[in-house]
């Protein structure tokens, strides 16, 4: 492969978004949640779909490592493991050999065409499972008007990630076609994130984009504002008074070992949960950070029965703009992150540097769950047999979250929580 002298600029961006405010019709209007049903997949798409499980985990794990070794970041961040695994997916399938090797290997699959066929079902499958939660996924691809992509790698992003193909004027037009990204991004997040490009240089080849926005109902009964109460947190920077909401005894699950505690907060039909992962109180932050691995998630994970459990959960908000570029050096990319061999350009440079680029949102209250119990109280399910104990378990100290569609197990957004 011939190498140009000139060495372009690539963008990935990726914005998101996550809330539990009531997402109603009409105010009246009485929307029942329809039944869960787990996400149909083949058998290379689901051998994709658990060897992302890895991913997932280490992603987070990388994230946090990366935010607690600079100095003017809060420990709180909150990441997007699937849109990060789908512009990873995107990027390999643009690259040579070397390069989409190492991708794979950290994504955790060689079969890069499975990671592809994954993407699109997650694309189709994930926005249409809870019709009580409002999920949106969009791909797009903004490239310079100098030059061209190849017909199949145009196609392959069209067809495989549903992403809009525009061609921009990166070099006379610089602000304005930003104003441009811009708005797309705004569009896809409901307005929650309306600025992503700072600066686009005139020698960027393309800027590709993931964008996702969840807002979801909690599922009846989980949470109610006349039970949230003034309690402390005990955060690495000091204790504070937080608003914490609680959720009377119910059936959860939900697993303790000596070192963690682990539980779920389904939202809607339940088939998106939010699984909270507490460590012990005499636990730094460091030595969780360390202890938090594949192994050990899976382990609490496979452990987790049904118990009649109470939960004080306390709100928060967190958002994070991260330089991914820094957390995939921490996982081992180093060729991804560096001077890459491009296989995508009809008539473009054959070598650029790609800038990975996540903004991300996140908001927890009890609107959700008043909503819910208001929309769906008329709704009874059979109750679900407990095989553990009674417990109760109060989130009043630093804590992992992973938002996850069940049956696959994909993980859509995840982070830390250290300071409220």
């Amino acid at each position: 492969m011939k190498v140009s002298n000139f060495v372009g600029t690539g963008m990935i961006m990726t914005c998101l978004m996550l809330s539990t405010s009531c997402s109603s019709t009409e105010d009246n209007e009485i929307v029942l949640p329809n039944d869960r049903v787990d996400i149909e997949l083949n058998g290379s798409t689901r051998a994709a779909a658990n060897s992302l499980k890895d991913f997932y985990v280490n992603f987070t794990t990388d994230a946090a490592k990366y935010v607690d070794n600079e100095s003017d970041l809060s420990g709180n961040f909150i990441v997007s493991p699937l849109s990060a695994s789908m512009v990873l997916s995107m990027i390999a399938n643009g690259v040579e050999e070397d390069v989409r090797q190492e991708i794979s290997d950290y994504l955790g699959t060689n079969d890069v065409d499975a990671l592809n066929s994954f993407a699109s079902t997650m694309l189709t499958k994930l926005p249409k499972i809870d019709n009580q939660t409002e999920v949106k996924l969009a791909n797009s691809a903004w490239v310079n008007n100098n030059y061209k992509l190849l017909t199949d790698y145009s196609s392959l992003l069209s067809n495989r990630y549903n992403a809009e193909i525009n061609y921009l004027d990166f070099v006379g037009n610089i602000e304005k076609e930003s104003k441009i990204i811009d708005n797309w991004c705004a569009k896809q997040t409901n307005g929650v994130i309306s600025k992503m490009v700072d600066k686009i240089e005139p020698n960027t080849l393309a800027i590709i984009l993931n964008a996702a926005y969840f807002k979801g109902l909690w599922k009846e009964g989980t949470f109610s504002e006349k039970n949230t109460t003034s309690k402390p947190f005990h955060g690495t920077k000091g204790t504070n008074d937080v608003d914490m909401m609680h959720a009377d005894h119910s059936v959860r699950d939900y697993y303790k070992d000596d070192n963690f505690e682990l539980f779920y907060l389904p939202f809607g039909n339940s088939a998106y949960s939010l699984m909270v992962v507490l460590p012990n109180e005499n636990m730094s932050i460091e030595e969780a950070n360390n202890m938090l691995s594949t192994e050990l998630l899976n382990d609490l994970r496979s452990n987790a029965v049904a118990c009649n459990l109470a939960v004080d959960l306390p709100r928060f908000k967190v958002d994070t703009n991260l330089k991914l570029d820094d957390i995939l050096n921490e996982g081992g990319l180093s060729k991804t992150v560096g001077l890459l061999a491009l296989d995508m350009f009809e008539n473009g440079p054959q070598n650029g540097f790609v800038k990975y680029h996540q903004g991300a949102a996140l908001m927890i209250d009890e609107k959700g769950a008043k909503a819910a119990a208001a929309t769906s109280g008329s709704i009874v399910d059979s109750a679900p047999i407990i095989t553990g104990g009674t417990y109760s378990v109060s989130v009043d100290r630093p804590f992992y979250f992973f938002l996850m569609e069940i049956s696959t197990q994909a993980c859509v957004f995840s982070g830390r929580i250290t300071d409220i």
